[in-house]
């Protein structure tokens, strides 16, 4: 597993029987399956305009991301989202006291409240990842496999910590493709 994997073709030393190498939608999409997780794809589109839907019904004057908004509300609404989803796997939650924080982070936890109430806030890594930990703690036997992760553990996103934590996965040193 690499966070960069997805899509790109591994070098021939990786490859094998009984070897899959992927990076997160391919290795999420993996786990749902042996685990009888459902997975509906969500149209990227449709979840930016929902974002974009929520930032209008929250917006403010005083927020730092109204100029932007006012000027091209979908790219706006894009970016916020793809910092949202960031943090999100980080560990990020809005219901977290806020009173010390930058408004910016304050903005996003004003969104996330309204966000919170569509069908679209689920659909993201951090969601996925959080159902697949729940279920292998219901059913560890359910996930019996190695994995070997290339990215350093502490450069891995706190929701991926946590599943590979669980998962037992080994870290190693892949730099060399012979």
């Amino acid at each position: 597993f690499g966070l960069n994997l997805d899509g790109c073709p591994p070098p021939n030393a990786w490859l094998g029987i009984g070897k899959s190498v992927c990076g997160p939608n391919a290795f999420l999409t993996s786990l749902e399956a042996i685990l009888g997780i459902p997975f509906t794809e969500v149209n990227p589109l449709e979840r930016t305009i929902a974002y974009r839907d929520c930032i209008n019904e929250t917006l403010s004057a005083d927020q730092p991301h109204a100029a932007s908004f006012e000027l091209d509300p979908l790219a706006t609404a894009q970016l916020l989202l793809n910092w949202r989803d960031e943090l999100t796997e980080a560990g990020w939650s809005h219901s977290s006291n806020h009173d010390d924080v930058s408004p910016r982070l304050k903005a996003l936890s004003t969104i996330e409240a309204s966000f919170q109430r569509t069908d679209f806030s689920t659909s993201c890594t951090a969601s996925r990842i959080a159902s697949i930990i729940r279920e292998i703690k219901l059913c560890p036997q359910a996930f019996k496999g190695e994995i070997l992760v290339i990215d350093t553990p502490d450069s891995l996103p706190r929701r991926w910590a946590q599943l590979f934590q669980l998962l037992a996965a080994d870290y190693g040193d892949f730099s060399s493709t012979e």
